[in-house]
């Protein structure tokens, strides 16, 4: 049938336009009658103000219209700047013998298509085989906005919404883009995607995956945030677990490298502590439960205050718009305290180190000193009131040597020259000492090599 089939149709009816009203042949009383309004004409009861009015009251008694050749347009619309539109079935290879489509005729286009095979709609592609709403731009440009959603029974894996974007030569490519841009004044919550899940036995608010050659980056997901330092890149409320961590430590990304000193005596200044988090008065925080370990913030700041951060207070929003409320906190940086604890050892061990070293060259001193061949004994007898004997032993290598009496005060009573070397004795009498409690010392070369007590007792 040609293109203009329904301008034909209505020139047919142009014929009676003198007359006000007509019903079919064979027509009872008050069926549609075709009547020429005055400013339209139409097939109805009542014609109103449009051109053309078509009134059905049975299924497929409207207006009828058959494409007899391949491409042809079922109805042509026409403006007058020149843009035609054309809707027909479609009929190409992906889909034979139906569905529907618009054209632009002007630019040869396809904006949108039905596929009667899958019932797929495509917006800017002619074979819509991907997903129910397949939406296809060119490169660099967003491939659309739209929200689907899955039955509410039967199957599984349902998808809300899926975005697949693919491209045949190396460029940047995103399967799915959320931007939250909210520039009314007086701020609010903005967010890019948000995902949520719940009421099964596994769920998740999103799931990442990358797959690629082994040979170049792939990522899961990457967070940046700019601006304030208020700003994180994540902002996890509740446990994290990962498989590995890595962090940025690269010599080219640093400056100012200095040695950490001192930190062996900033360790000792910190204090461990075990305890339990307020989880209900601050159930928003979704903070761990039970006993944990760890060091409080604010004493933690005063010895390493690089590792405290302070917490802004934040409102994060819902899927129902109910509000998760934040406070203001210091939180800690623990893994910068591993270079810390590794500094601390490497002190300790310099100083067990040290330590050693001295002791062993004090033990040769000792071993090659005269003090280790001397001996003094307890004086005989003990207490006396005449004369006592004290045994000794002084090296020959010592040059001078006296044995010196004091009193318990420390005030030197009398003093008593040692003239013979090696093993010998020497007489002490109490002729000028008072009874009562004495020290008396052996002094070689200066230096008090042993010491002991005797008693004088009262004389007969």
């Amino acid at each position: 049938m040609k293109k203009n089939v329904i301008f034909i149709s209505l020139l047919a009816f142009s014929s009676l336009l003198n007359a006000q009203e007509f019903n079919p042949p064979g027509a009872t009383p008050g069926t549609p009658a075709y009547r020429k309004a005055p400013t339209g004409f139409g097939m109805t009861i009542a014609p109103g103000t449009n051109m053309v009015e078509i009134e059905t009251t049975s299924p497929n008694d409207g207006l009828s219209i058959t494409q007899r050749n391949s491409g042809a347009s079922l109805i042509k619309l026409n403006n007058t700047t020149g843009t035609n539109w054309s809707l027909n079935s479609l009929d190409n290879s992906s889909a034979p013998g139906g569905g529907f489509s618009i054209n632009n005729l002007s630019s040869g286009t396809t904006p949108l298509v039905i596929d009667p095979n899958t019932g797929n709609i495509g917006v800017g592609t002619t074979a819509p085989t991907f997903a129910k709403l397949q939406v296809e731009e060119n490169a660099g440009d967003v491939g659309g906005s739209f929200l689907v959603t899955p039955p509410s029974s039967g199957g599984s894996g349902k998808i809300g919404a899926k975005g697949r974007v693919y491209s045949a030569v190396t460029n940047t490519v995103f399967g799915v883009v959320g931007d939250g841009d909210l520039t009314a004044a007086g701020g609010g919550f903005a967010t890019g995607v948000f995902g949520s899940g719940e009421g099964g036995n596994f769920n998740m608010g999103g799931q990442f995956t990358a797959f690629g050659s082994a040979s170049y980056a792939n990522y899961g997901i990457y967070a940046a945030a700019y601006g304030a330092a208020s700003n994180y890149a994540g902002y996890f409320n509740g446990d994290v677990y990962t498989s590995g961590v890595y962090t940025s430590s690269d010599r080219k990304l640093k400056q100012n490298i200095k040695p950490l000193t001192n930190a062996l005596d900033k360790l000792l200044l910190l204090k461990p502590s075990t305890y339990a988090f307020r989880t209900t008065e601050f159930k928003d925080m979704n903070l761990p439960s039970g006993n944990q370990m760890g060091l409080i913030a604010q004493e933690l700041e005063e010895v390493f205050p690089e590792l405290i951060k302070n917490m802004s207070a934040i409102e994060i929003p819902g899927k129902n718009g109910e509000k998760t409320s934040i406070p203001e906190f210091k939180s800690v940086q623990y893994i910068s305290l591993i270079p810390v604890l590794i500094a601390a050892i490497q002190e300790q061990q310099a100083q067990i180190a040290e330590l050693k070293n001295t002791q062993k060259i004090t033990d040769i001193a000792s071993a090659n000193s005269t003090d280790a061949l001397f001996s003094m004994s307890q004086n005989e007898p003990n207490p006396f009131d005449g004369i006592t004997v004290i045994n000794y032993n002084l090296p020959e290598t010592i040059n001078t040597a006296y044995l010196a009496v004091y009193d318990l005060s420390g005030k030197q009573i009398a003093s008593f020259p040692i003239h013979e070397k090696g093993k010998s004795s020497l007489k002490i009498t109490s002729e000028k000492l008072a009874a009562g409690i004495y020290i008396y010392s052996i002094v070689a070369d200066g230096k008090v090599v042993d010491s002991k007590k005797m008693i004088v007792a009262e004389k007969q």
